[in-house]
């Protein structure tokens, strides 16, 4: 009889209970986030996850059954990691503009510190399966930037909220990826540009809350 296990999401990934089992599941997910590093979302493979992971590609067949299941464990496994990051700061009493100013840069910090999903960005603009994989790694800067909005704005609806949150993540999304592509003083630009766009966007949001 083969060890109980837990199921992520439908057809997915399988997560381990035993230990030695859960050191394996580790070591894959690990490997699959060096190996995007290297070679990018085009050219990973479950065999060449499998080679850097020093196990069988059955071993990482037994818990992922395509690089699309793989991949999106490894962005679970990171949001969880995001969360706790972000939770802590959506709720301080940073004043609205410095706020404005954090989204922005923690959102550039996040995406050029987490080991993979640089490639995944991407990948993203040209990739269907990738851009899936991108925008569901972008759920808990929405999450934050939603919250820390509610937090300071209180009278706007959540639905309210959560749009902006949305609206400005992609937004945030797209022009720092030119600016991760830019040379520095471009790249400065770009973010001096784009921080001075969302703090536009929030005061506009801030004078809809005043108006309630």
């Amino acid at each position: 009889m083969g060890e109980s296990t837990e199921m992520g999401p439908p057809n997915e990934w399988r997560v381990p209970i035993q230990e030695r089992s859960r050191r394996r599941f580790d070591e894959i997910l690990a490997a699959a986030s060096a190996e995007l590093d290297d070679v990018g979302w085009q050219r990973l493979t479950m065999a060449s996850v499998a080679r850097r992971s020093n196990g069988s590609i059955g071993s990482v067949y037994r818990y992922f059954p395509n690089k699309l299941s793989l991949v999106a464990a490894l962005i679970e496994q990171q949001n969880e990691r995001w969360l706790s990051v972000l939770d802590a700061d959506a709720h301080d009493e940073t004043p609205f503009e410095d706020t404005v100013l954090a989204i922005v840069d923690r959102y550039g910090t996040e995406v050029r510190g987490t080991p993979g999903l640089l490639s995944i960005s991407r990948a993203a603009l040209v990739d269907g399966d990738a851009y899936q994989l991108f925008q569901r790694a972008l759920c808990p800067v929405r999450q934050w930037t939603a919250e820390a909005l509610g937090h300071r704005l209180p009278r706007l609806e959540t639905s309210r909220l959560q749009e902006v949150a949305a609206v400005t993540v992609e937004a945030v999304q797209s022009l720092m990826f030119f600016s991760f592509q830019s040379d520095s003083p471009t790249r400065g630009d770009i973010l001096q540009e784009l921080r001075l766009i969302v703090r536009g966007y929030f005061n506009e949001l801030r004078q809809e809350h005043d108006r309630q």
